[in-house]
């Protein structure tokens, strides 16, 4: 244990920036000198295919798929707030009980 403390007391920071400065190098290189990279940059973006759907219908179906995503937001914040006043009120009745005990 005393070798690798002493290891590591002699370790200086410019040889350790010195040898992360090589492997940074060494791994820019090879990934660099990859063929695929080097043809997919040459390559023009690919194209989204076009639906044949006019506007309208595009716009109609967006509302109603935003439509239908409020109501489950909606109905799900309800029965969430029901349910949270539900536990409030319980734990209400069950500190008047405890501290009606402790009274007496």
């Amino acid at each position: 244990m005393k070798r690798v403390i002493q290891w590591l007391q002699n370790l200086r920071l410019a040889r350790i920036f010195t040898i992360f400065l090589a492997c940074l190098l060494i791994s820019l290189v090879q990934a660099c000198s990859r063929p695929e990279i080097t043809t997919q940059l040459n390559q023009p973006p690919t194209q989204l295919p076009i639906q044949n759907r006019p506007l309208g219908e595009k716009v109609r179906q967006m509302g109603e798929n935003i439509g239908s995503s409020t109501e489950e937001a909606t109905e799900g914040l309800t029965k969430g707030t029901e349910r949270g006043v539900e536990n409030l009120k319980e734990n209400f009745r069950n500190i008047t009980r405890e501290a009606t005990r402790n009274l007496q």
